[in-house]
């Protein structure tokens, strides 16, 4: 299951980076394969190790599209637009794009969902044990070195150069005690690509939604880390370069979609970075 997916091993995107270039020529390429190539471990026999566990990050992360395995390992095609412009995956826009993926409420890995659209709105500061507390409740039969386990990796993931620090969603302020950090998207075409990934997801036959629905669980505020105030100035920043419009002549006020490509806007991020 998405909870356990990572087999107690950490988001590395150096990694994920390396399983790209291979799966990029080679879709069929096996595990073992992929290790030889890449330096990725194994594992005994051929069994285990961290090529699996890559593989599901990077699906998770919206860098690989589902085939059925009938075609292999096959890079998305918002994977192949972050590529071009950042191959190794060390960029801000690149780490928000993979963790708006990660933690999308519709095909998120449970942890990253439940703890940036759940745990971390409520809490300005929270402590490691609160965040345990919280993750074990979404699966009290997992054993507890598992628990342990899953928390550890998911402030990884955010706290640590190997992962999606970019991001700065929260930072250590002393041992075990964590601080919820102000937004920093890089640029508003990111904001929009992000928000655009949600429309088409929550309301692909709507042309306009209110602003409040932004606000709630799953949506923009949540993804990007917005408070009621910051979300007004990112809407305020999409609309200023025509993305998007704001009806508020008269209430019920309307937030309404302009940009006609997505990916245009994800290669706009990179280009505005």
């Amino acid at each position: 299951m998405s909870l356990t997916f990572h087999e107690t091993f950490s988001l590395e995107r150096e990694n994920i980076a390396k399983l790209l270039d291979v799966v990029a020529d080679s879709p069929m390429i096996s595990d073992v394969e992929i290790a030889d190539q890449t330096g990725i471990g194994i594992g005994k026999a051929g069994k285990g190790g961290k090529v699996r566990p890559t593989i599901k990050y990077a699906d998770f992360c919206g860098l690989l599209k589902s085939t059925g395995g009938t075609a292999g390992i096959l890079i998305s095609d918002s994977g192949k637009i972050i590529r071009e412009y950042d191959r190794r995956l060390k960029t801000s826009v690149t780490h928000w794009i993979m963790h708006s993926k990660i933690s999308s409420q519709e095909t998120g890995a449970t942890a990253w969902k439940s703890f940036t659209h759940e745990f971390l709105p409520h809490y300005s500061e929270f402590y490691r044990e609160m965040l345990k507390d919280f993750l074990d409740s979404l699966n009290p039969d997992l054993n507890e070195k598992t628990r342990t386990a899953n928390v550890g990796l998911l402030i990884k993931s955010y706290t640590d150069d190997t992962g999606l620090f970019r991001t700065r969603l929260f930072r250590e302020v002393t041992t075990n005690r964590f601080h919820r950090e102000s937004s920093n998207y890089p640029n508003a075409y990111l904001a929009v690509y992000v928000l655009a990934e949600i429309w088409e997801a929550k309301h692909a036959d709507r042309s306009m939604v209110e602003p409040a629905v932004l606000l709630e669980s799953g949506h923009l505020a949540t993804t990007l880390n917005l408070t009621a105030g910051d979300l007004q100035s990112c809407l305020d920043e999409m609309s200023a370069i025509g993305a998007i419009s704001q009806m508020r002549e008269a209430p019920p006020f309307q937030v309404v979609r302009r940009w006609s490509d997505k990916f245009d806007l994800l290669r706009r991020a990179y280009e505005e970075y």
